[in-house]
This record gives C-alpha cells, structure tokens and sequence, in this order.
C-alpha cells in the first residue's frame, strides 16, 4: 500500500530532537505500508500493541496508516542537487519510526532492523539503507540508480527492483523483526 505522508508530521513525542531547525519534525513524501490479511495473527497482533492516546498508532505518524506498519519511505527531489536534504528527512522520519517501534517495548533495548529509504531525484531513483546505531542513524547508499521514470527500461528496472523489496525482503528481513521484536510472535507466519 503506497500512501501519500507529505501531511503525515511524526508524532511530537517520537520526532528525534534537532536543536538547529526550529521549522519541527521532518517528514518524507510517500511510504510504502504493510496491508496485512484480515483475521492473520499478524493483524492481531498489531491491533493488540499498547496504544494509548495520543500514541495510537503502529506508525510515527497518526496518518491513515496508522495500523500498517511502514516497510519503505520515499522522499522526492527536483534534484541532486537537494540529496543531503532528502538523507536528512529520512534519516529524521525513520529516528521517529523507531523511536516509536521502542516504545511498544519499554523494558527491552529494541535495536531496529535496518529499514529502506528510496530517494527520487527528478527521474533517478536511489536505494538507500537506514541504520539504527542507538544514538543516530546512518544512512548507506545503494551504489547505482535502481531505475528510473525517463526510459521504459528504468521502468522496468524500477519496478523489477520495487517488486523484489516487496516480495523478498519485506518477507525475509522486515517481518520476522517486526513479528519477534515488536509483535513478539514467533516464525514468519502470514501477513
């Protein structure tokens, strides 16, 4: 499920402090969320998470997806131009994901499975790495353009790569951390 987070601010309590930008909690453009089987343990699971107002979300964010846990983030820039910007925002975004993801566990010390960033700049896209290391985040850059929107080749390249994080690692990487980590289900499991 590919939702629109432009609007989507991180809820105060879990946006990382940055003494140097009074303009508040930076946000990325879309994410990609976990759409989850109706009636699977997995959906179960999530709904049984400790939500107490204001924090009533799976998510740093009270947008619709509020239950579907963002797998992928995308940030999009007119240029390269702006790629210390985009690292910035999603760097910022994904330190509140897991900020809030720590939350549900207050007694244990959750350290986040690496998550994707895609950044867009113009036509390119990259394939970004976030790395929770405790007190920062950093942020590894696949070293080629996973595709672009200008050929019908970068499309399919884009897809092709889109389709393998969706179907390979959100799967293999993403959801066993997420079922034992957070949700504390064991095996993989349905979604």
């Amino acid at each position: 499920m590919l939702l629109q987070a432009t609007l989507a601010k991180p809820i105060p309590d879990f946006a990382p402090l940055y003494k140097d930008d009074p303009s508040g909690p930076k946000t990325v453009d879309f994410s990609i969320n976990l759409a989850t089987t109706r009636g699977s343990s997995l959906e179960s699971a999530i709904h049984t998470l400790p939500h107490e107002p204001p924090h009533l979300s799976v998510n740093q964010t009270l947008n619709e997806a509020y239950k579907k846990p963002a797998v992928v983030s995308i940030d999009t820039k007119k240029g390269f131009y702006e790629e210390e910007d985009a690292k910035f925002k999603l760097g910022m975004w994904t330190a509140a994901w897991q900020n809030r993801v720590a939350a549900f566990r207050p007694r244990e010390k959750v350290v986040c499975t690496p998550l994707l960033g895609l950044i867009v700049f113009g036509h390119e896209w990259w394939l970004y790495g976030v790395v929770d290391q405790d007190t920062r985040v950093d942020i590894l850059e696949f070293p080629i353009s996973i595709g672009c929107t200008r050929t019908v080749t970068g499309c399919y390249l884009l897809l092709a790569t889109i389709r393998y994080l969706l179907g390979v690692w959100t799967p293999d990487a993403f959801l066993p951390w997420l079922r034992e980590k957070i949700l504390g289900l064991e095996g993989r499991g349905v979604t």
